[in-house]
């Protein structure tokens, strides 16, 4: 732990002096957050960090979803665990683009807030809400007495004396929207502004502001001394801003996909994952990030093999073969020529993508039909129509007994379908399925419609027709 200074002392010297200092302890900090919260390490890396000096303000640090900001005032007098805890928070909140989506919500009740005592009492519930989320969130070994100071059970009892019906489980089941949506309308359209104050007061979240619009921070970092402490990565700094949020999206597809296959995500992690993307990213990347996945991560660590580069210091690696790919193609009567055209459109592709796979189609309706071999986009689409055949009713148990008969390896499995299927919800269809997912090195279902009953290890993507 670097010694504690006195703010005096900090007052006197320039950032650039204490350049190497401040990027050691944010780099002991990259080395914690792999430590305790391996899902969102990667991220920390891909983030612009800059220190800055700001003596009146009792933030330890703060974000506007572009930047994480950290205040030397503060940040050079915590413990390790306390800078680990910061900046795991304020990432959370940037990973989860909480300034954007709060400022988004604001935007509906812009009419409301014409004075300054408004706009601070809305702030500190924003800030408050994004708190609560972040913390749920938080790793427990990170959490320290010190900074941890929010539940999810603050928000239900804050919630509640509001006279909102909620509780703990709520939380789970609302997106960070829906419950500023609710506390607003209370504040605006019951005005309950009294009643909101003291609630503030007594949930001690008026000090943490630390979820700012990009014009808020502007102002105030105007004539303000900072020094940049990582760059971040350019192939998130140098786009635009739509851009920006389209690749931090992305980027959170490829987390979630990686993390759910490989059982690491905790569990309100892919919840709030799925409530976020599934309304921001589009169903195609989030397929390809599971194929990608399963077809990239087939290698092992291993001592029997020699390291290139560092012989006998690290393991080689060995890389198995690439998994075949089998797709069950649902081509019921409910099913639509355009669902259809998006099912051949996206197994084109991946073979476009990954040119060493090997596709086995089956298309099934009441029946399952016999399986189409493909090797290349030219070939799939050259027996598309020859193969594709149905009309029929949906029972997919067919289907999945044919599937299970051919597949020869642990390969990556497509189900496309309007999830309007007769006996899903069958024991021994949900048997076929169990046994599908053991031998599959990934199991993904698609579907236009609402998520069936799926065993446990299948991976449920909503498609957009």
């Amino acid at each position: 732990m670097l010694r504690k200074v006195d703010v005096r002392e900090i007052a006197r010297v320039k950032l650039e002096d204490v350049k190497d200092v401040l990027v050691k302890s944010l780099n002991d900090v990259a080395t914690a957050v792999t430590v305790f919260a391996p899902y969102i390490a990667s991220f920390l890396r891909a983030v612009r960090i800059v220190a800055v000096k700001l003596p009146d303000l009792s933030t330890i640090a703060f974000t506007d979803g572009y930047t994480i900001y950290i205040n030397v005032y503060h940040w050079l007098n915590l413990s390790d665990k306390d800078r680990a805890y910061v900046i795991i928070h304020e990432l959370l909140h940037f990973m989860f683009r909480h300034p954007q989506r709060t400022l988004a919500v604001l935007r509906y009740y812009a009419q409301y807030i014409t004075d300054e005592d408004t706009l601070r009492i809305v702030n500190n519930i924003t800030n408050f809400v994004c708190d609560v989320f972040c913390d749920v969130l938080t790793p427990p070994e990170i959490k320290t007495d010190k900074l941890h100071r929010l539940s999810g059970y603050d928000l239900a009892r804050f919630m509640r004396e509001l006279g909102i019906d909620f509780d703990d489980e709520d939380l789970r089941n609302h997106a960070l929207e829906d419950i500023l949506t609710m506390i607003l309308d209370k504040l605006f359209k019951e005005r309950k502004i009294d009643a909101l104050k003291n609630l503030l007061k007594k949930v001690r979240c008026t000090c943490s502001n630390d979820v700012l619009d990009e014009s808020l921070v502007k102002e105030l970092l105007k004539n303000v001394e900072s020094i940049v402490l990582q760059e971040g990565d350019s192939s998130l700094y140098s786009r635009s801003r739509e851009e920006f949020e389209y690749i931090v999206r992305e980027k959170l597809a490829h987390i979630y996909a990686m993390c759910k296959q490989a059982g690491i995500l905790p569990a309100f992690m892919v919840r709030e994952l799925e409530k976020l993307l599934e309304a921001k990213v589009k169903w195609r990347i989030l397929l390809r990030e599971y194929v990608k996945e399963a077809i990239t991560g087939r290698g092992l660590r291993t001592w029997l093999r020699v390291n290139r580069r560092f012989p006998h210091i690290f393991p080689g690696y060995r890389r198995y073969n690439v998994p075949n790919i089998y797709a069950l193609i649902d081509t019921s009567g409910s099913i639509t020529q355009t669902e259809l055209d998006q099912f051949a459109s996206e197994l084109y592709s991946i073979l476009n993508s990954f040119k060493e796979a090997k596709l086995t189609v089956i298309f099934w309706d009441a029946v399952a039909y016999d399986p189409m071999t493909v090797k290349s986009p030219q070939e799939l689409v050259s027996k598309w129509r020859q193969y594709c055949k149905g009309g029929g009713g949906t029972v997919i148990k067919p289907a999945l007994q044919k599937l299970l008969k051919v597949m020869r390896d642990r390969g990556i499995v497509i189900v496309m379908s309007d999830a309007e299927i007769y006996d899903i919800e069958e024991e021994e269809t949900q048997k076929l399925l169990r046994d599908v997912c053991g031998r599959a090195v990934a199991s993904i279902f698609l579907s236009s419609k609402e998520k069936p009953p799926l065993p446990q290890g299948w991976n449920f993507i909503k498609i957009e027709v």
